[in-house]
């Protein structure tokens, strides 16, 4: 079983609540990459938990995570994979799902669908029993797990902030739902009006006048 970091770990552990995705730090996007043509950003690997504590039994061939990203961010992974986490760790399991499209480069939206459930090493998603031991699926940025995920932003100025929605169905039936922050951006610099040429003549005769006035004021 793979060692779990302390960053994650504390975060787990903190949560006091068992959300459908476990609880991550967003990462603050600056102004002069926002200024940078074409790009990235990644969240870390091991970050992106996506809890079936609700399940409680197993994936099934057929089953579809459905993964979708807000305001006009894409996937700049390629390929990606889905690990199963038990107890508060991945598994090493990453084998089970197939991904849709095969290359999700510059995708709003990617699925996963569960194609070898027997490879699952156990396979059997239950309500955890304290702080951090989340059941479910962790997302990797290769077909190994444990890597960062990337992404792009065709337009990042059009929002100040990204989220990534997932939903589990097994047929017409939703599983599970879920919601979290990946990154926060800054908003867009004011744009301080223009004034046309012909507005600046004007407020530069009146200027003038009223100089030119005061001057001819007499001295008291």
């Amino acid at each position: 079983m793979k060692r779990l970091n302390a960053a994650v770990l504390a975060t787990l552990i903190s949560s006091s609540a068992y959300a459908d995705f476990q609880p991550i730090t967003s990462e603050n996007i600056t102004t002069t990459e926002m200024n940078t043509p074409g790009f990235t950003e990644n969240i870390a690997g091991d970050s992106i938990w996506l809890c079936l504590d609700t399940l409680n039994g197993p994936l099934v061939d057929g089953d579809v995570f459905t993964y979708t990203l807000s305001n006009d961010a894409r996937f700049a992974s390629a390929t990606m994979s889905l690990e199963e986490s038990k107890g508060g760790a991945g598994t090493g399991s990453v084998s089970f799902a197939a991904q849709t499209p095969a290359d999700a480069t510059g995708q709003q939206t990617v699925t996963f669908t569960v194609n070898n459930a027997a490879s699952i090493s156990t396979n059997n998603f239950n309500t955890p029993t304290g702080p951090g031991s989340c059941d479910g699926v962790i997302l990797s940025g290769q077909t190994i797990a444990g890597q960062a995920v990337d992404f792009s932003f065709t337009n990042p100025w059009a929002s100040t902030q990204v989220t990534l929605n997932a939903t589990l169905q097994r047929g017409a039936t939703t599983l599970t739902t879920g919601s979290v922050l990946l990154f926060n951006l800054p908003q867009p610099p004011r744009q301080i009006p223009a004034i046309p040429l012909a507005g600046l003549v004007l407020l530069g005769g009146l200027l003038g006048a009223v100089g030119l006035r005061k001057a001819k004021q007499p001295k008291r």
